[in-house]
């Protein structure tokens, strides 16, 4: 559609630390910085939530309320965190949703396309890049299947596709994608677990200011011990994983 393919100018590194607020009332902007290199792209190529109300949990149906569990107050301390935390994220991401629906509802409609078939399949360009072949291969496979391709290029009066679908793939190809893809998953769930205990967001380069610098390396030699005990069955495991962290400390 139009609307999809619009030319939009997008800050591609929006978090708090880009973000100034009048002190004396928080909820106000005045700034916001770090503009080099934004992009002109088509708006279904580069939109995206902010990183700093990114949500990947539980799907709230339309724009009903998050509530606590009943029985928060006799929750184990640890469960009892993570159903807050759970709380905090879903309110924030509802918040953005309503105001991007009363400010901007076609950048609504566009993030809901980014989810559908079609709308990953146009996002290919830039997945190729961020997520790696196993995520556009996986995404091309399911374009095959004749519900998805029917949907994609509509039908005929006896209900076949109007196109044919040019892609064919083996049962053996099929099989191979789905056990990289699964492989990729995983390790998006390792980056997103060592991340979250970082306490940083998703698209993080490392960079940190002066006065977070010693917090942030205590956190990172936490996160590595927790990565390492969980992905090392063996000494040698371990020695690997070791190998492969990317945060290496280069002070001898």
């Amino acid at each position: 559609e139009e609307k999809v393919s619009t030319g939009v100018l997008w800050h591609n590194d929006l978090h708090m630390h880009n973000i100034f607020v009048d002190s004396e009332n928080p909820s106000q902007i005045t700034s916001i910085i770090d503009w080099q290199g934004t992009p002109i792209y088509p708006i279904f190529l580069i939109c995206h939530h902010p990183s700093l109300i990114e949500y990947e949990g539980p799907e709230l149906e339309g724009f009903s309320q998050p509530v606590l569990p009943e029985n928060i107050r006799t929750l184990d301390p640890e469960a009892k965190k993570a159903a807050k935390d759970l709380f905090l994220s879903q309110s924030l991401w509802l918040t953005y949703e309503i105001e991007v629906q009363r400010a901007a509802p076609e950048l609504l409609n566009t993030f809901r396309h980014r989810d559908t078939l079609p709308g990953q399949i146009l996002g290919t360009i830039g997945s190729t890049y961020d997520d790696g072949e196993p995520y556009v291969q996986s995404l091309l496979v399911d374009l095959t299947e004749q519900h998805a391709w029917k949907q994609l290029v509509g039908v005929d009066e006896n209900d076949n596709p109007s196109v044919l679908c040019p892609l064919k793939y083996s049962e053996q190809d099929v099989a191979k994608f789905k056990t990289e893809y699964a492989k990729w998953e995983k390790d998006v769930e390792r980056k997103m677990r060592v991340l979250e205990e970082i306490g940083v967001y998703t698209g993080w380069n490392g960079a940190v200011s002066p006065h977070d610098y010693n917090e942030v390396v205590r956190r990172l030699a936490v996160a590595k011990q927790n990565f390492l005990d969980r992905e090392s069955a063996n000494e040698e495991e371990r020695a690997i994983w070791e190998k492969v962290w990317p945060f290496q400390d280069s002070v001898k």
